[in-house]
């Protein structure tokens, strides 16, 4: 398929933005060893740089510089809906029979949208009530790690910092004030861990089989899960045997359409080939850099990767404990790097959110076990740039909301909108309910957006601009550009321009690879 250079712009953004990673990792490793090694003179020396670094900053903050955005403290629940979450509404307002139609030409299992659905007919559709189940996943899934630190055998202590830091984690925040699935994935994985350990088999079950059914990439955490049960003696082997038969014979109505929905997965746009620095990322983006702002970026990926020297740390030089924490934390990502280099991109960085409550627990546990010479400075480091991350988090999805407002500054009674791009379908119908939307029929597949099957589910009305615009009222025609538009769009574009008077009305630019407009036609 051939693409506009905004996909080339992409891809260098991307190889940049790893080369930057990877750069700033090896930094942090450095000035881990130097704190780690330093003498009293360069302890002092290192404390005087931090309080002046943040002092500084304390007053940028106060004086707000125009570079610095207004703070949102964190809370994300009232702001518009993105792409992924208007697809949540999408599919879930539809009955049941058709929403597990859509469900089954997308890429996920049914359970998460099972969820949503009863939601939004409890709640209705606003981005709070939408939003609700994840909130609640999420704090459920803070109260999971205490119990699974206390089950560890750690003493209180530890299982409440661990909890507390989970829950102040910028990407925990995050995802769970998103409509979709991964806080959900967090928590029955959780659960299923909880459950080796306290030797409950239901909760193991219930854990594993709602995994499976949340994620299609969960296989991955449920063999991590079921490799650690073997040696640890926890679940007799009659029990496990049992335990692995219910789990498969569970699962068995969704397998095939899981097989096919995994194959077609690595097809789409969010699978990229990762460098070293692109493997890396996540351990960013998962901990302190989910919404983080341009002007903290740095500072988190280095404490990110302070965070993960802690919990290596942790790991090689404790109890067998450690090394299940250390296990549940890189065993999935290390198995699906290796799918990725051997077979095709599977690497998906918003998958790894299930690993976060075990890399936490490290993190606090190797914080106890260091003295305070090392543990101090460390803490004046980590504290202010969680702070700073959940301070100035955003999803950064206004701009569609107003895009859509202005669209309805222009639209008359008996206009028609016309998308070339399924992305715009998704998000302005959303946003548009009322108006009477088409799509030009050949606008996304798997890699750019939804399957024909799931777009016919959903009531999708795909056809030529001829079939939908008599030459009475208006036609309005939506145009996004991204980094996976292709030539074909813009040549569909094109020619709907021809079909009668044409002129932009709207001008919209989010940023250097995503630009929208939208031109009206009239006879």
């Amino acid at each position: 398929m051939a693409l506009t250079p905004r996909f080339t712009l992409w891809l260098e953004m991307l190889a940049e933005r790893d080369r930057n990673v990877l750069t700033l990792f090896l930094l942090a490793a450095v000035g881990i060893v130097f704190v780690y090694h330093a003498r009293r003179w360069r302890r002092r020396l290192l404390w005087a740089g931090a309080a002046a670094f943040w002092w500084v900053l304390a007053i940028f903050l106060l004086v707000r510089p125009p570079f610095i955005p207004r703070p949102t403290f964190g809370v994300m629940m009232g702001q518009p809906l993105w792409y992924d979450e208007t697809f949540t509404v999408a599919v879930s307002r539809l009955p049941i029979e058709r929403m597990m139609q859509a469900v089954a030409g997308d890429v996920h299992p049914p359970l998460w949208y099972v969820v949503e659905w009863a939601t939004i007919r409890l709640l209705g559709e606003s981005a709070w009530a939408v939003r609700t189940p994840a909130l609640l996943f999420g704090l459920a899934s803070v109260w999971l790690t205490y119990r699974l630190a206390l089950a560890l055998g750690y003493d209180r202590k530890t299982a409440l910092w661990s909890a507390g830091l989970l829950a102040v984690m910028p990407a925990q925040v995050f995802y769970a004030q998103e409509a979709r699935m991964y806080t959900m994935l967090q928590f029955f994985v959780l659960l299923a861990v909880l459950g080796l350990y306290e030797h409950r088999l239901l909760w193991m079950g219930v854990g594993l089989v709602g995994a499976l059914y949340t994620h299609n990439l969960a296989p991955l955490f449920v063999l991590v899960v079921g490799l650690l049960a073997l040696p640890l003696g926890r679940i007799a082997w009659q029990d496990a045997a049992l335990a692995a038969s219910g789990v498969t014979l569970a699962w068995v109505p969704w397998l095939p359409v899981a097989l096919r929905q995994a194959a077609a997965v690595g097809d789409g746009f969010w699978m990229q080939d990762c460098g070293l620095g692109g493997y890396l990322l996540p351990l960013y983006r998962l901990t302190l850099g989910m919404g983080a702002v341009d002007f903290v970026e740095q500072h988190a990926v280095l404490a990110a990767a302070g965070m993960g020297a802690l919990a290596l740390w942790a790991a090689l030089r404790s109890r067998y404990e450690e090394r299940v924490l250390l296990t549940l934390v890189l065993g999935p990502a290390l198995a699906l790097a290796l799918v990725s280099e051997v077979w095709r991109p599977l690497y998906l960085e918003r998958l790894f959110l299930v690993s976060l409550p075990y890399l936490v627990i490290l993190v606090v546990v190797a914080l106890r076990k260091l003295k305070p010479a090392h543990r101090d400075p460390i803490l004046v480091a980590l504290i202010p740039t969680v702070a700073l991350c959940l301070l100035f988090q955003s999803k950064g999805t206004a701009g569609y909301a107003a895009f859509a407002q202005d669209i309805l500054a222009e639209y008359e009674e008996g206009d028609i909108i016309y998308h070339v791009n399924l992305a715009s379908y998704m998000q302005l119908s959303t946003y548009l309910p009322e108006a009477e939307h088409a799509c030009w029929p050949d606008a996304g597949n798997l890699q750019q957006a939804l399957t024909v099957e799931t777009q016919e589910a959903m009531g999708v009305r795909r056809a030529e601009t001829a079939e939908v615009w008599d030459g009475e009222g208006g036609l309005l025609i939506v145009w996004i550009e991204n980094p996976l538009t292709s030539a074909a769009e813009v040549r569909a574009m094109r020619a709907a321009l021809t079909l009668g008077e044409a002129r932009q009305v709207v001008a919209w630019e989010d940023s250097d690879l995503v630009s929208a407009g939208v031109w009206e036609v009239r006879p």
